[in-house]
């Protein structure tokens, strides 16, 4: 008996106007990628028996918005000055990373 290792998420169930299309036909709004992976992670939930978290909308643009912040202040500020230590140490505590 052969175990089933493929498995083929059909775009059109996601994707089915004009709408759902950006610049080209293999590229989608944010919406339908966002729902691709809603179903590939009932895949691999239901495939490892473990639930896998998923992040709103909220959640993610933040991250996106917290990284855009720290990218500027590494190459704006200087890494020994008193600003750029207290940035950091709000980042980290805000993202959940120790030192």
């Amino acid at each position: 008996m052969h175990e089933k290792r493929i498995l083929y998420i059909d775009v059109d169930e996601y994707a089915n106007c004009a709408a759902d299309f950006t610049d080209s036909l293999n590229h989608y709004q944010t919406r339908v990628y966002y729902e691709i992976a809603q179903s590939m992670m009932q895949v691999v939930n239901q495939s490892i028996g473990v639930e896998l978290k998923s992040y709103g909308a909220y959640k993610i643009l933040s991250d996106k918005v917290l990284k855009s912040l720290r990218n500027r202040a590494v190459k704006y500020l200087k890494h020994e000055s008193r600003i750029f230590y207290i940035l950091q140490k709000q980042y980290r505590k805000m993202v959940g990373k120790k030192r």
